[in-house]
């Protein structure tokens, strides 16, 4: 039996105090190599990631632990770079915390049901980064320049694909690549982050899953974990139902972070594979897995977040 479709009989206790989504928070807790230093966890653990990401095509897939519950909203389809604006972000990750505040017994909330009643609304407000996006490449096919067409369209052209809902309990999941530069996750948005929007003060988890893993970035400097790092971080301090907003690109790279493909053809294509066979997110384990998908550094100076292409 799906587990997902299972109610907790427990009442859920992690009702958090006051949320705090400003830099000042972010750089306080940083100060201190802490910024994940709660006693107790919450069954349910709500994430909201905005960083870089990418998914390597040669990199095995993820089997999720028989007991643990991870359900995942993707952003974009696979091979796509996603855009959106920083307080569009915000205002979504604002509005997910209401209703995660309004959810008493999120412990013994179908996660599913959750996302597929928020969906629409967090769509609302990201569409405001499409139409963004849709008038810069307007502006740009006037004055005849292809400047980031390349990555700019396949996202306006998918959009109305993206935002999918995955139940990935009990299956094989695709382990994609998460990075940044430290220093843009101090911002008042809260982007650039692995956000952890029900644990007091919605800190930033990617310096402790770094540490965590034998790494140590500063304030500067690149931070990259995956998808695998992320949830076993999250289940050794106590959560096992695992919920994830996933804010960033999906491109398709080699292990060096080159682009995988050399054609928009092959991207399509794979795309649409990954879709038909549920690899974009959840698959019985006992079939047998294929691609990965990876994401590619922007370092763009831009309003709007730009997970793209690696620009290095």
């Amino acid at each position: 039996m799906n587990k997902e479709s299972k109610t907790e009989s427990d009442t859920d206790t992690d009702t958090l105090g006051e949320r705090i989504t400003t830099s000042e928070a972010f750089k306080a807790a940083e100060k201190k190599g802490t910024s994940a230093a709660v006693e107790a966890w919450p069954k349910t653990l709500v994430l909201s990631i905005s960083t870089h990401g990418y998914i390597v095509y040669e990199k095995p897939s993820y089997d999720l632990p028989d007991d643990l519950i991870v359900v995942k909203m993707n952003s974009v389809i696979p091979s796509v770079c996603n855009f959106i604006l920083g307080e569009n972000l915000k205002k979504i990750n604002d509005f997910i915390t209401q209703k995660i505040q309004e959810t008493p017994a999120l412990n013994s909330t179908n996660l599913v049901n959750f996302c597929s009643e928020i969906r629409d609304r967090v769509i609302s407000e990201a569409s405001e980064s499409e139409r963004s996006i849709f008038a810069d490449t307007s502006e740009k096919k006037k004055k005849g320049s292809t400047e980031d067409l390349d990555i700019q369209l396949p996202f306006l052209h998918s959009f109305d694909k993206g935002y999918a809902i995955i139940n990935a309990t009990n299956s094989s999941i695709t382990n994609k690549m998460y990075s940044r530069e430290n220093e843009t996750a101090e911002n008042v948005y809260g982007d650039w982050q692995i956000k952890a929007l029900n644990l007091p003060g919605q800190p930033d988890l990617m310096s402790q899953i770094e540490l965590e893993n034998g790494r140590r970035t500063g304030r500067t400097g690149e931070a990259v974990t995956d998808l695998k790092e992320i949830i076993t971080f999250c289940m050794k301090k106590g959560s096992n139902r695992i919920l994830i907003f996933d804010f960033s690109c999906a491109n398709v790279t080699d292990a060096y972070r080159n682009d995988y493909f050399s054609t928009d053809r092959e991207r399509r294509a794979f795309a649409n594979e990954m879709l038909k066979s549920g690899k974009w997110g959840g698959q019985t384990k006992k079939v047998k897995k294929t691609k990965k998908r990876v994401k590619k550094h922007q370092k763009k100076t831009r309003k709007y977040r730009k997970h793209g292409k690696n620009r290095k």
